[in-house]
């Protein structure tokens, strides 16, 4: 990447051309209101979360979940992140929240982000079995063939 004169875009400043702000809400999930439209609520008590996250426009979905992991520091053996987010200007019907898993959706985002801010809103979700802990039944399994 070479170094290049900045330039403005919708009161930003970027250094450099191929590289992207991304807006990251967390601790919240996506929920229907009371008029049937799909919304960002906040969860519990940890107030409205948002984080600014620069990168590559051609950041891969896997850097874009450890670079984000990096910066919420949770429990990954817990609980995995969902991404997602919500089209701008729903008008005559509710569309819901499209889910980025893949490079391509990622890229979809990025490229929208250029005409509308929308911002990548994570879920944590907690694991129902979380990593490196046996579930009894293996244990169990274990046990009968010593």
């Amino acid at each position: 990447m070479s170094l290049q004169r900045p330039f403005t875009t919708n009161c930003i400043t970027f250094i450099y051309r191929d590289m992207a702000l991304l807006a990251i809400c967390y601790f919240g999930e996506f929920k229907k209101n009371d008029q049937g439209q799909w919304t960002w609520k906040w969860n519990g008590d940890n107030g409205k979360s948002v984080a600014a996250l620069v990168v590559a426009e051609n950041t891969s979905y896997t850097e874009l979940y450890h670079e984000i992991g990096n910066l919420l520091i949770f429990y990954s053996s817990e609980y995995e992140m969902e991404f997602g987010f919500l089209f701008p200007n729903n008008t005559h019907f509710s569309v819901p929240p499209v889910k980025i898993t893949s490079d391509m959706q990622l890229k979809w985002l990025i490229e929208l982000n250029k005409i509308h801010h929308t911002p990548l809103c994570v879920t944590l979700v907690r694991r129902e079995q979380p990593m490196n802990k046996p579930n009894a039944a293996n244990e169990a399994d274990d046990e009968v063939g010593d």
